[in-house]
């Protein structure tokens, strides 16, 4: 057995307490192990066909889907702020939302594209905002009318 299935296997075996919620596909935890070999609190849910794993990875929560057959459907990574978004992002969002506060950075990846969504808000309103790598905006949807 090559040198890197076996490591991947006995990872796997100590691990398997990370993967106690629901039945997951050995494909899927193999090939979340192969993608994250240092991820930690990892906890796995069942969503309709999917299997969504939340966890620790190199000093970021992150969220990954994967369909029964291992493959990743996507990433999602929460940043610390907005300097770590592609320069063109934060500019937009300076550009933009100037007066706005910051509340959550996501950075979702998909086989077809990255996605920075943003939770902003002005005084008693609150939005969801998506921006493409490029700093083009996608979307901008208001969430909630914050009570005072």
């Amino acid at each position: 057995m090559p040198r890197k299935q076996y490591l991947t296997l006995v990872l796997l075996t100590i691990s398997t307490h990370l993967f106690a919620q629901g039945d997951v596909p050995y494909n899927v935890k193999i090939q979340f192990m192969d993608e994250y070999i240092s991820a930690s609190s990892a906890s796995w849910n069942k969503v309709n066909t999917e299997y969504l794993v939340s966890f620790n990875h190199q000093s970021h929560f992150k969220k990954a889907s994967y369909a029964s057959n291992g493959t990743r459907m996507f990433l999602e990574t929460k940043l610390m702020s907005l300097a770590e978004a592609p320069q063109a992002v934060g500019q937009a969002i300076k550009r933009r939302y100037r007066s706005y506060m910051i509340d959550d950075i996501w950075k979702t990846e998909t086989s077809d594209d990255v996605i920075y969504k943003l939770l902003i808000r002005k005084e008693d309103k609150i939005y969801s905002v998506e921006f493409f790598q490029t700093g083009k905006q996608k979307s901008k949807t208001r969430i909630c009318q914050q009570r005072t």
